[in-house]
């Protein structure tokens, strides 16, 4: 059984109008294997079951846990439903997104590609997907930033920003030089790997219509 290091139930009104009781849970982290990391999550009833959060060590599989509930939860706010307080009033998510906030519906929609191989694309894309982006922060370091995406009407061409979701700070010399150490490449793929099969896990293929 479970261990939860953090809980607490949310007022939830589904959109039309049942009033629920919006339990969740974030779980003690546990090591599945070196630099592998799993935290369990509940978000009751509105999930009966989410695959754990996996990072790369204990305090980034809470964050990621954290990170996916607020997405959920501002899920359920974007399909009509309301969060509030025993008063009626909205409760605002960005008062525990610890240093960011929720940032929806930025337009990241990448420029029309002059090399399309459409032999080798079918076109068929999930509706959610991990973005890749690199910031030169100064001479001496850059920040690779990972972000939730969300698939436009036509996933080959647009998607939009759902949330942020995770970043890593290299030198900028390795970085660009293609020396960065074999725990750094392993940690990249491993968090966009987890990350997609986390939001898979949630909202399946999901492709849009």
């Amino acid at each position: 059984m479970n261990e939860w290091i953090a809980a607490t139930e949310i007022l939830g009104i589904r959109p039309d109008g049942e009033r629920i009781t919006i339990k969740v849970g974030i779980g003690i982290p546990f090591q599945k294997e070196e630099e592998s990391w799993s935290c369990p999550i509940y978000l009751s009833p509105l999930y009966s079951r989410l695959a754990n959060s996996e990072g790369g060590d204990a305090l980034q599989s809470i964050c990621l846990a954290l990170a996916l509930i607020l997405d959920l939860l501002q899920d359920f706010r974007e399909k009509g439903g309301r969060l509030v307080f025993e008063d009626g009033t909205d409760i605002p998510l960005e008062s525990y997104a610890f240093g960011f906030a929720l940032n929806k519906g930025k337009d990241v929609t990448p420029p029309k590609s002059k090399t399309r191989l459409p032999d080798l694309d079918d076109g068929l894309r999930g509706g959610h997907a991990v973005g890749v982006s690199l910031d030169k922060r100064d001479e001496q370091f850059v920040r690779l930033v990972l972000d939730d995406l969300q698939a436009g009407t036509d996933p080959t061409k647009e998607w939009r920003q759902n949330s942020f979701y995770t970043f890593i700070d290299l030198a900028a010399g390795d970085a660009y030089e293609d020396r960065l150490s074999e725990k750094q490449y392993a940690w990249i793929g491993k968090a966009i790997l987890w990350r997609l099969l986390a939001l898979h896990s949630t909202y399946g293929d999901n492709r849009p219509e």
